[in-house]
């Protein structure tokens, strides 16, 4: 058996002084005490851990183990119950029964939501007229007829299927034959110059099966405009030359399955020039480092 717990480090952490604190202990209150003790051995947080709550994080651990103790201890007693022949197993508080509850899978009463807001009196859409200007709505009488849809309750289109579960996604849908997967290689350095990137590899990576990768592709294969923008297209789909930041874009391995397209990505091998930072506005003046399209002046 094995006890680890995540959020109380970068991946999921194993309590291994708490496993072998207990190998070998009689299931009783005592073991509880010194499991307790184990488990701030293993699962220390600092003040200033990333993501905070270290104190209610820290508490978490021994909050665990103690509803499993609960747990196992009711367990074992109604399996004493019908066995005599079974050793007796530790008794729990009547205070603290509850405590071995899953409140996850526990059966519930069906629940409902509601949210109460005013409305607006005058409601809130209004007629127009061809010139743009906003009109009131004409009523009988002359009086202005109720405006909406603005300020009512109105249901979204879409929030019974979602709230019910039968909203269908990309993911939901069963891949159609022949789909293919596409996995980026990214730049791993945040500042560097491109001197070769080695696509072989990649390209000669086939698990039998059909399952292969079929194309690898970089700023050489664009046939158009390597430039995107939402206004002003100064930003490269593949890097060329240099990348500018961790993560850009450099090519894109494209398999007959998300796992080998992804294996692909990870063989293709780049190599480059690193360049120096420019974390100030000096040493952005001092190596030309400026905004295109601008006329460099304050």
């Amino acid at each position: 058996a094995g006890l680890a717990f995540g959020g109380m480090a970068p991946i999921t952490a194993t309590a291994t002084r708490t496993m072998a604190a207990l190998v070998g202990q009689v299931w009783e209150r005592g073991l509880l005490d010194r499991a307790t003790v184990a488990l701030a051995e293993d699962m220390p947080l600092p003040d200033n851990v990333p993501g905070g709550q270290a104190d209610y994080r820290r508490s978490l651990p021994p909050a665990f183990f103690l509803k499993f103790y609960l747990a196992t201890s009711q367990a074992l007693a109604t399996q004493a119950e019908a066995d005599p022949a079974l050793p007796s197993a530790p008794q729990v508080d009547a205070r603290e029964v509850s405590g071995a509850e899953n409140f996850v899978t526990a059966p519930k009463p069906g629940t409902r939501g509601e949210q109460v807001y005013p409305r607006p009196a005058t409601g809130g859409l209004t007629g127009a007229d061809p010139s743009g200007t906003a009109a009131p709505l004409p009523g009988d009488g002359g009086a202005e007829a109720p405006r909406g849809p603005v300020g009512d309750p109105v249901p979204h289109m879409s929030s019974q299927r979602q709230a019910s579960g039968e909203a269908v996604y990309v993911d939901d849908m069963p891949s159609p034959p022949g789909l293919l997967h596409a996995a980026l290689v990214l730049s791993t350095v945040p500042h560097a110059r491109i001197l070769a990137v080695d696509k072989s590899h990649a390209l000669a990576l086939d698990r039998g099966a059909g399952e292969r990768v079929m194309a690898v592709l970089d700023a050489s294969d664009v046939t158009g405009s390597n430039l995107i923008g939402a206004v002003i297209k100064d930003e490269e789909v593949f890097a060329t030359q240099v990348v500018p930041c961790a993560g850009q874009v450099i090519a894109v391995v494209v398999g007959t399955s998300l796992r080998v397209a992804q294996a692909g990505a990870r063989l293709v091998q780049v190599t480059y020039e690193e360049l120096p930072p420019v974390l100030s506005i000096d040493s952005a003046i001092q190596v030309g480092s400026f905004f295109p399209n601008s006329d460099h002046e304050i």
